[in-house]
């Protein structure tokens, strides 16, 4: 329920001791049962698992890299249990990363045109080499932080205006503030991966 909502209510009548619908019932939920089933370490685990493939996938966002192309993962760690909990679920990481392949490197030989995300006490290296092009990236950059520049400015400007100030309802001058935030975050990302990728160069 609710994927097959028909066959779930039906069987839901035929259990003892349940009345209604299922749809209005309480979850059915016993603490000592929960406390009885429950794996800190897997939800910890999981919780790395889950934050080294998002962390990828936040490259593969801003570095603007088609979803469907597959991209080359290099992982650096000292971290013992970290290693063996990717090297077990090698298989699903690539999945859900779509990743090209995925291998552990040593501090002596750390690429340098990659881009990096760190989940616990593993780095992560992907690999930039022939998936993008810098300079048309860069230039790509440049532009978008021309255009969030210009309109950063312009709520800056809003903001620092004393008749707007004065004036203006409180859930307006708090809307602009909120883009004012957002399109300062944007600002710091662009700037960040800008400055990376020139780097790389």
């Amino acid at each position: 329920h609710p994927f097959m909502p028909f066959v779930t209510e039906e069987i839901y009548h035929i259990l003892p001791a349940t009345e209604g619908s299922v749809m209005k019932a309480s979850y059915p939920y016993d603490e000592d049962v929960y406390k009885a089933v429950r794996d800190p370490k897997a939800e910890e685990q999981m919780e790395f698992l889950f934050g080294l493939i998002s962390g990828v996938r936040n490259i593969r966002s801003e570095m603007n890299i088609q979803p469907s192309m597959k991209i080359k993962v290099l992982a650096n760690t000292s971290d013992e249990q970290e290693k063996l909990l990717i090297a077990e679920n090698k298989s699903v990481i690539a999945n859900l990363a779509t990743l090209e392949s995925l291998y552990f490197v040593d501090s002596d030989n750390l690429p340098t045109s990659a881009a990096t995300s760190v989940t616990g006490n593993t780095t992560c290296f992907v690999s930039l080499e022939g998936v993008i092009d810098f300079d048309k990236e860069i230039k790509r950059l440049e532009k978008e932080l021309e255009k969030n520049t210009k309109e950063l400015m312009g709520i800056q400007k809003r903001l620092n205006n004393e008749s707007f100030l004065d004036k203006a309802p409180d859930t307006v001058i708090a809307k602009v503030k909120a883009q004012h935030d957002e399109l300062q975050e944007k600002q710091d990302k662009i700037s960040a991966n800008l400055t990376r990728i020139k780097d790389m160069q």
